[in-house]
């Protein structure tokens, strides 16, 4: 560690000495991430877990998201970081989730809220999420109404996540 003072004189050896862990934690790269979010809107489904259609890929570094059944796929068994987002457009009282879903079953995290006013409803959830190897995860909404709609755009929705840990 260097300690300043102002007199302090760094030589270049010094630093590079300091440095060089940093360094190295750089030249690591995390091949495992991505983001996407809807390219169009979506209507809602009354009373049921529904997949968000996350249909446009942001990045995905090694192809482990699938854009048609909206789902990821850990490629290794670690700890992974997931985020959801979802707007419902100005619906007043209408109860609206988002979550996160294995296998499209299995809850593991939501975000809720029972709106009273009208506007534009916005929600998250995010949550590190222990997964083996071939394991999916699904970005998932619930909504009291059918025929609501959820907006689209990168802005507004999204569903991404990173392993973070092994």
């Amino acid at each position: 560690m260097i300690i300043f003072s102002p007199n302090t004189i760094i030589k270049a050896a010094d630093v590079n000495a300091n440095f060089t862990e940093s360094t190295a934690i750089a030249s690591q790269v995390n091949p495992y991430k991505f983001s996407a979010y809807m390219g169009s809107t979506q209507s809602t489904v009354a009373t049921t877990f529904t997949k968000l259609q996350m249909n446009t890929e942001e990045y995905d570094t090694n192809s482990n998201y699938n854009n048609a059944t909206y789902a990821y796929t850990a490629p290794v068994t670690g700890y992974y970081i997931f985020t959801v987002m979802a707007q419902l457009l100005a619906q007043a009282g209408v109860v609206f989730i988002v979550s996160l879903s294995k296998d499209g079953t299995t809850e593991i995290v939501r975000g809720q809220e029972i709106p009273n006013t009208t506007g534009n409803i916005t929600l998250s959830a995010t949550h590190i999420v222990k997964m083996t190897s071939g394991e999916v995860i699904y970005p998932m909404y619930y909504s009291q109404s059918a025929g609501k709609t959820l907006n689209s755009g990168i802005v507004v929705s999204k569903f991404s996540g990173i392993l973070v840990s092994v």
